[in-house]
């Protein structure tokens, strides 16, 4: 259910439509993740507003409370998703300097003095102290 249809080997592909078939709730909803894929590879913005619009507008007509209330809580980033067809968003620096932020809080973990702490996550902010190069001097 949660691989893309195009990944899955042909006994899959028929068992994932037998069990469509017998689950109207369970297809809408299968149906809705697959429109969505759809939106995130698209490149032109009005395009991307225009299919987030009608994809909230189906999720609400599904009446399938879950579906509607995860509509009604992304409806209100839209902007933030159709911001996806313009610029390639990626988590991965963010989830890094998190990291980063982790390891420092646990490092000085002990200490109250707050200038150390903020000062530490500045340096370890600094490019060249992330991923120092391989140059030898």
């Amino acid at each position: 259910m949660l691989i893309n249809s195009d990944k899955l080997s042909d006994s899959k592909t028929e068992q994932l439509h037998s069990i469509l078939q017998d689950h109207h709730d369970l297809a809408v909803c299968y149906a809705m993740k697959e429109e969505m894929c759809r939106l995130y590879e698209l490149t032109d913005y009005q395009q991307s507003v225009t299919g987030w619009t009608k994809w909230f507008q189906a999720a609400k007509e599904s009446e399938i409370p879950a579906l509607v209330r995860f509509a009604v809580q992304k409806e209100k980033r839209l902007p933030g998703l159709a911001a996806h067809a313009i610029y390639s968003i990626s988590t991965g620096k963010l989830e890094g300097f998190n990291n980063k932020i982790k390891v420092a809080k646990r490092i000085s973990y002990g200490y109250r003095d707050d200038d150390f702490f903020f000062t530490l996550i500045r340096y370890l902010s600094i490019a060249s102290v992330r991923s120092p190069s391989h140059k030898k001097s």
